[in-house]
């Protein structure tokens, strides 16, 4: 996945690196980061119909 979306691994991977406490800090990023990966997904859906 980081070959073809290599932006979108560097976003999850300075996310999880910057958290000073990564079961308090991750929390947050990983439900920003589900939410947009849903909006991403609906797009590229639409954009296949």
């Amino acid at each position: 996945m980081a070959e073809k979306l290599p932006r979108l691994a560097a976003m999850v991977a300075a996310e999880m690196h910057d958290a000073e406490d990564p079961t308090l800090g991750w929390c947050d990023g990983q439900v920003e980061f589900e939410f947009t990966l849903d909006l991403l997904f609906d797009g590229l859906e639409r954009a296949r119909e």
